[in-house]
């Protein structure tokens, strides 16, 4: 039996983790005869150290640092483990200092290049973040990457090292998200008769929520039987509640603050629309879930999008160059609409369930 060591900065114990959180869940769940998961991190340690440094330019450096000396005080453990698996590019570069180290393997979740830290804008953190990545690549015997517009990128700017990369798909529970009797669902949750918008994330400037809520605000007009439930915690919380207030719409827009995945999935379940603006996404998670349970995705173009939702087919992908807001209402009307979407969409996702994902995955350690 292969032992493998997970790496990653929280806390899985916590009632609620990030879409990283829950792919490593899935693997320290599974009962492979053939491979034994086990996990390390900083406790929660890693992502304290990154709110403190956030406005200092080496904000890089303590993250790395901290899981370094957390690495130091578990060396020991490394011994007869067959490989080290990491899900950030900077954690993986702080393993340079073993000399008979296992082999070590790496996951992007959909953030290439300067875009693994969030500090991008700044010419310096984008360097550090660049010897990182440079560092990591040279450093792991396998990469994983979980979009094909990454697995690209890392094939024109790292050609000698073209072996390493490996295109792994993200995937979801099929087990806790599947469909089921939309009306039913709907009446048992308290939203019978409405047309049902869901987001489920973080409340993040990135996220664009504010434009989530005027396309909402735009449906609503016409359709005055619908509601958009947001599903998730975050800085921009209160905010979003007051843009809420100043379009008359909090009978309308329901927060809710994260909850169980056998709950989320209910919530899945009775939902017409996946709706995001977020500004990038990798294979984005919950997006998966959604087409799990029959809802079709409505997202804002981004090039890691495009192999997972396909316009007419499973949802719609929007630009505002190309589109306005009245253009993307009109969309989402149709959408509702067909009868035949639904089920398009569960027909589509399948692909990615874990039950066809996992197996290729854990083969790759080999």
């Amino acid at each position: 039996m292969k032992k493998i060591a997970i790496f990653h900065w929280e806390d899985l114990s916590q009632k609620h983790v990030s879409s990283v959180g829950l792919y490593i869940k899935n693997f320290l769940d599974n009962k492979s005869k053939f491979y034994q998961f086990s996990y390390f991190g900083c406790n929660g340690r890693g992502a304290t150290c990154q709110l403190k440094y956030r406005k200092k330019v080496f904000g890089l450096l303590p993250i790395s640092f901290q899981f370094f000396f957390d690495l130091l005080k578990k060396r020991k453990k490394f011994l007869g483990l067959d490989a080290v698996w990491f899900h950030q590019i900077y954690y993986a570069s702080t393993l340079l200092w073993l000399k008979n180290r296992p082999k070590i393997f790496l996951t992007i979740h959909g953030r290439r290049g300067s875009h693994t830290f969030p500090f991008r804008k700044n010419a310096l953190k984008s360097w550090l973040v660049k010897i990182a990545e440079r560092m990591a690549v040279s450093l792991c015997d396998k990469i994983f990457l979980l979009n094909l517009p990454d697995l690209n990128y890392y094939h024109k700017h790292y050609r000698s090292y073209r072996k390493k990369f490996i295109y792994t798909p993200n995937f979801y529970q099929k087990n806790t998200f599947f469909p089921r009797n939309k009306l039913r669902v709907k009446k048992a949750i308290g939203f019978s008769g409405k047309v049902i918008f869901i987001y489920t994330g973080r409340l993040a400037l990135s996220k664009q929520i504010c434009l989530s809520l005027k396309i909402f605000a735009k449906y609503n007009q016409k359709n005055s039987a619908s509601v958009f439930l947001i599903i998730g915690s975050g800085e921009r919380e209160n905010k979003l509640k007051n843009l809420t207030k100043k379009f008359n719409l909090e009978k309308k827009v329901i927060f809710f603050p994260w909850m169980s995945q056998n709950d989320l999935a209910k919530f899945y379940q009775a939902s017409d629309i996946f709706l995001s603006c977020s500004l990038f996404e990798g294979m984005s998670l919950s997006m998966l879930e959604a087409m799990a349970c029959k809802v079709p995705v409505v997202a804002l173009f981004s090039p890691e999008l495009k192999e997972l939702i396909i316009d007419n087919k499973n949802g719609f992908l929007f630009d505002f160059k190309r589109e306005s807001i009245e253009k993307v209402v009109q969309k989402i009307e149709e959408l509702v609409a067909s009868k035949e979407m639904p089920e398009s969409t569960y027909k589509f996702v399948r692909q990615f369930s874990s039950r066809q994902a996992m197996p290729a995955i854990l083969k790759l350690f080999d």
